[in-house]
């Protein structure tokens, strides 16, 4: 993995979130991250960056993420957010929930990771980070409550899907049952963010929220849409029916737009790229992200 010019632009001109100078040093940092992945100095576990130590299943994986996480800041939120409690789902092994507490360190942070190899390599990245305020659930966020078939990408953990169509090259993909929950049985107070990238559940989630009238207790979303014609009840016009009649404005944004768009003109198949959405009761008038 390497850095182009042209996500360099994409750092240097669109995270307006960071100062021009902590742009420029994001990009510095991130180089020298890889130079030292790529001709293995880094050591085999615990790799550090950004000040924390990142267990992991796969060095690929892991530079991707920290790529999307940190330095694309694919989860950034409004400029002038601080946010008191985050609900995180599908936290993988953590690093959307290192990236909240670096970013917010007083925020409370609630994750969901159905997979077994990844809920233990998320556990431990909390606690060698001796992160405080952050509750981690074994569980798949669904719209019912019980157990679910579960697909871990034994060879991209990333990748990892409750959607049956997307598991079936079966060298990749190994089921199990695991435990699924309600995601509205577990807000019982405003939430400031929703984080969701659940590989093409996200559909699911939002019904149930919508049909609970949770819904209305978020402020702020931040999803990965996941496309996919054979998975119905994952429609983007369903999406964001749901988000507009709870009172949200929906901005799709980030680098994976921008690879989306180029995959289009190409004639490739556009497989997913990011929303945010802001409940406007609480945001007012919406100015983009």
């Amino acid at each position: 993995m390497h850095i182009h010019l042209f996500e360099i632009l994409y750092v240097l001109l669109n995270r307006t979130d960071l100062t021009p100078s902590a742009r420029l040093s994001l990009v510095a940092r991130f180089y020298v991250f890889l130079f030292k992945a790529k001709f293995k100095l880094l050591p085999k576990d615990e790799i550090p960056f950004a000040g924390f130590k990142f267990s992991h299943r796969s060095l690929s994986n892991l530079k991707m993420m920290l790529k999307d996480t940190f330095f694309f800041g694919e989860y950034r939120l409004s400029p002038k957010a601080d946010p008191a409690f985050i609900i995180d789902c599908g936290g993988n092994i953590g690093v959307t929930a290192l990236f909240f507490k670096f970013r917010y360190p007083k925020a409370k942070v609630l994750v969901f990771e159905p997979a077994e190899k990844n809920y233990a390599v998320l556990k431990k990245n909390i606690e060698q980070n001796h992160l405080e305020g952050v509750e981690a659930v074994r569980a798949a966020v669904c719209d019912r409550a019980g157990e679910m078939s579960f697909w871990d990408n034994v060879q991209s953990p990333t990748s990892s899907t409750g959607v049956s169509t997307w598991a079936v090259d079966k060298d990749k993909f190994v089921e199990s049952r695991v435990p699924a929950v309600k995601l509205s049985s577990y807000i019982d107070r405003p939430v400031d963010v929703l984080k969701i990238d659940i590989e093409g559940g996200e559909g699911l989630v939002l019904e149930d929220l919508d049909a609970s009238g949770k819904l209305k207790e978020v402020n702020e979303i931040v999803m990965e849409y996941h496309s996919d014609k054979l998975n119905a009840q994952n429609k983007l016009s369903k999406i964001i029916d749901i988000l507009e009649r709870n009172g949200f404005a929906v901005v799709p944004y980030g680098m994976l737009l921008a690879r989306a768009a180029q995959d289009h003109v190409w004639k490739k198949p556009v497989y997913h790229f990011m929303l945010n959405a802001k409940n406007t009761a609480r945001f007012g008038a919406i100015r983009g992200v």
